[in-house]
């Protein structure tokens, strides 16, 4: 630990963020734990943050008042530093995204047509931690999230692990591919925080399209640039992660 201290604190220009992974430490003894607590410590000073993952052992209750992000695994921890490095370039899907009206999806639509929307949307309200729907699970509805924040995450191999593809606010819709294919969901997508959204089935889809077929060819060229959109903004944020 001594020379982890060293190593880490020596030189510290262009460092944000520390990640020590205790996945290979079965235990620590009482030097240990006040030699991770002066780190936690030197780096707060620095104005830098210490993140401590799958510190199972002593740790994670003995540098509990100390100034670092405890963390299930490694993956949890870098996830933590990927949303901190984004954050600068995420955006709101919409200023006010409380109102159905408000979805940049639904936006050009007459009176009329948002009218014979809100008739055939469902409003469901989602827990936090409470999935939304599974990969895997039938493409059959468009949502639009009005309240809360969700998260687009993908299972990785042992199935028991997840990744966060993306997390999502008020005024950004998801599900877009049920007015592209009927297939099946690609991800997870799960409330972060209570959340109310509002769904609009396939079967709701094509009793607009045969009532209003000018309201879908409105949404699919706000659904194209919204692709675009979402496309441009992967590439810049794939670009800062390789940085």
């Amino acid at each position: 630990m001594e020379r982890v201290f060293r190593t880490v604190t020596t030189d510290l220009t262009g460092t944000e963020v520390v990640v020590l992974d205790g996945k290979r430490v079965h235990s620590v003894d009482e030097t240990a734990i006040r030699l991770l607590s002066d780190l936690a410590g030197a780096l707060d000073h620095a104005a830098r943050v210490l993140l401590l993952a799958q510190f199972d052992v002593g740790p994670s209750e003995c540098l509990s008042t100390t100034p670092a992000l405890h963390f299930a695994d490694v993956d949890a921890a870098l996830e933590w530093c990927e949303d901190r490095l984004l954050l600068p370039m995420s955006e709101s899907c919409a200023p006010d995204g409380s109102e159905l009206t408000d979805q940049p999806l639904l936006h050009g639509l007459s009176p009329v047509e948002a009218a014979a929307v809100a008739e055939l949307v469902t409003l469901q309200k989602f827990a936090a931690g409470e999935m939304v729907f599974r990969e895997g699970d039938p493409a059959d509805a468009l949502f639009f999230l009005l309240e809360g924040t969700v998260s687009v995450r993908l299972a990785l191999g042992d199935q028991v692990r997840s990744r966060r593809l993306a997390t999502l606010g008020p005024g950004c819709s998801f599900g877009e591919m049920a007015l592209l294919d009927e297939g099946a969901r690609s991800a997870d997508l799960v409330a972060d925080e209570p959340s109310v959204v509002a769904s609009l089935s396939t079967t709701a889809l094509a009793t607009l399209a045969a009532d209003h077929p000018a309201l879908i060819s409105t949404i699919y060229r706000n659904l194209a640039q919204d692709l675009s959109r979402r496309l441009r903004a992967t590439n810049a944020q794939v670009r800062a992660l390789e940085q």
